[in-house]
């Protein structure tokens, strides 16, 4: 009878798994770290997961827009993962520029052959990967690249937008009347407005500084302005400085806590937020 036994290895053996297998075969490094990453998506097919990557949109560019929510969904299951980050900029007819950061060291050319696989095997498309930059941030590895397909999809999405700006308004009463836990801010980071369902557990906050009361959890960006309108497809994640329950030295260790940390470093008595940006005009 056979047993399959199973374990929990750091994410520092496949790196070098792959220079060994280097070294002996003469297959450059970077060949079989993308050659995994393309034998992943069908690893992954066997256990199920292939049906979440299939309903993640029906085009390549709302994939790679939903990858960042995939990682965060696949927290739920695997709550000790730190996953990276992934958003898109500058998108064409031609293809999006994707952002990719990680902790983990030497996995971009697995990353790279899983995108391409996948749209080969959800989308029928074939992607080319160009990386423009790689650099290391503090701990994470900062990756530029462009992926060039046929984006024609995009055209349709900005056809869509112009129709959109001819829908009928509403008030903002109406807005905070359905979205009760809602923060409004401006370009300078002041907090203008916070729905009456929030403002029961922060009754100071309008008005003061959103930087100064939260903490940016993910995506692994700084919290500014810029970098929040610029993101419109991720689901940004902040926690509380000050916890909603006082508890002695609590303050202090969530203050101490790094980014990506805080949200699990906190206990239950921090509050965890999660929110999409919407950019619009002053409200009235």
């Amino acid at each position: 009878m056979c047993k399959l036994h199973t374990a929990v290895y750091r994410e520092s053996v496949i790196p070098r798994i792959a220079m060994a297998a280097s070294a002996v075969t003469g297959t450059p490094y970077s060949e079989l770290m993308n050659s995994w990453g393309v034998y992943f998506l069908g690893f992954v097919g066997k256990y199920g997961y292939d049906r979440i990557l299939k309903v993640l949109g029906r085009h390549v560019r709302d994939f790679v827009n939903g990858l960042d929510n995939l990682h965060e969904y696949l927290r739920f299951s695997y709550p000790k993962v730190q996953p990276p980050t992934f958003f898109c900029q500058e998108e064409s007819a031609t293809g999006v520029t994707l952002h990719y950061r990680s902790k983990r060291k030497g996995y971009l050319h697995y990353a790279m052959g899983q995108l391409r696989q996948m749209g080969k095997q959800f989308y029928d498309t074939d992607i080319h990967v160009e990386v423009l930059s790689e650099q290391l941030v503090g701990d994470y590895s900062h990756v530029t690249m462009r992926l060039n397909f046929d984006n024609s999809a995009y055209r349709y999405i900005q056809k869509e937008d112009t129709d959109e700006e001819e829908m009928l308004p509403f008030t903002s009463d109406f807005f905070f009347e359905v979205f009760p836990f809602n923060i409004v801010f401006r370009q300078d980071m002041v907090v203008h407005n916070v729905g009456s369902g929030l403002a029961t557990v922060f009754p100071d906050l309008d008005g003061k500084m959103i930087t100064d009361a939260f903490l940016l959890a993910r995506p692994l960006v700084e919290f500014t302005w810029n970098m929040i309108i610029s993101h419109p497809n991720n689901l940004f994640e902040i926690i509380s400085k000050e916890p909603v329950k006082r508890e002695r030295n609590l303050h202090n260790r969530v203050q101490n806590a790094d980014y990506e940390n805080a949200a699990r470093a906190a206990d239950a008595s921090v509050l965890l937020m999660a929110f999409q940006s919407i950019v619009g005009d002053d409200y009235k």
